[in-house]
C-alpha cells in the first residue's frame, strides 16, 4: 500500500481517538461485530470509534484484495499469452502442413493452364498470378519503344520508362529489357 494513504489512515484514527470521551480501546478482532453490509445503501456517518475502527479495517482489507486481484489478473494475462502464442505456432504450422498438400493438389490439377480455381466440397483452391515488377537500373538504356512522355512536367524531353508495357512486353515473351531488372513472382495459391 502507498505511504500517503497509510498517514491518511493513521491520522483519521488519531482524530477519532482525541475526539473520543473515554479513552480509546485498541480493539484486536472485529469478529464480534456481526454486522450485514449492504453496500447498495448508503453508508453510515454517526458511527462511534468502534465501528470507525471496525470501517477502517475494511477499507484496509478491501485495499490489499484488489492488490491481490490486481496481481491475479497481471499472473492470468500472462499465462493466457503464453499459452496463446504456443497455440498459435501449433496452429500456423498445421496449417502450413494441410496447405502444401492442398496447393501440391491444385498443382496438379489445375497444370499450366489458364483455369484457376479448382472446387471442393470444403472450399476452393484459387491460383493466383504471381506479379512481374520491373526495376529502373540504367534509364538511359532504355529502348525509345519502352519510354513514355510525362505530359505533367511540360517539355517533350521529358520521359520515362514505361513499366506497364515493359511489364505487359515481359508477361508475353519473357524479354528483359535493357536498362531494367524485372522479375517474376511465383504463382501461389488461396485456399477460401
Amino acid at each position: 500500500m502507498n505511504e500517503p494513504i497509510i498517514h491518511t489512515l493513521n491520522r483519521a484514527v488519531d482524530t477519532i481517538a482525541a475526539q473520543a470521551q473515554p479513552p480509546l480501546e485498541i480493539v484486536q478482532s472485529f469478529d464480534d461485530f456481526d454486522l450485514p453490509i449492504d453496500y447498495e445503501a448508503p453508508p453510515e456517518t454517526e458511527i462511534d470509534t468502534r465501528l470507525a475502527e471496525f470501517h477502517l479495517q475494511k477499507v484496509l482489507n478491501a485495499r490489499d484484495r484488489l492488490a491481490e486481484i490486481e496481481n491475479h489478473k497481471a499472473q492470468m494475462i500472462e499465462k493466457a499469452t503464453s499459452w496463446a502464442a504456443i497455440e498459435e505456432e501449433k496452429t500456423l504450422k498445421q496449417i502450413k502442413w494441410h496447405e502444401t498438400s492442398v496447393f501440391a493438389f491444385a498443382k496438379r490439377m489445375l497444370g499450366e493452364g489458364k483455369e484457376a480455381t479448382v472446387n471442393l466440397v470444403n472450399g476452393q483452391i484459387k491460383r493466383k498470378r504471381g506479379r512481374v515488377s520491373s526495376t529502373v537500373t540504367d534509364r538511359e538504356r532504355v529502348p525509345a519503344e519502352f519510354r513514355r512522355i510525362v505530359p505533367e512536367k511540360f517539355t517533350p524531353e521529358t520521359w520515362e520508362p514505361d513499366l506497364t508495357k515493359i511489364n505487359n512486353n515481359f508477361k508475353k515473351t519473357g524479354e528483359i529489357i535493357e536498362g531494367i531488372e524485372t522479375e517474376k513472382k511465383e504463382d501461389w495459391f488461396e485456399v477460401t
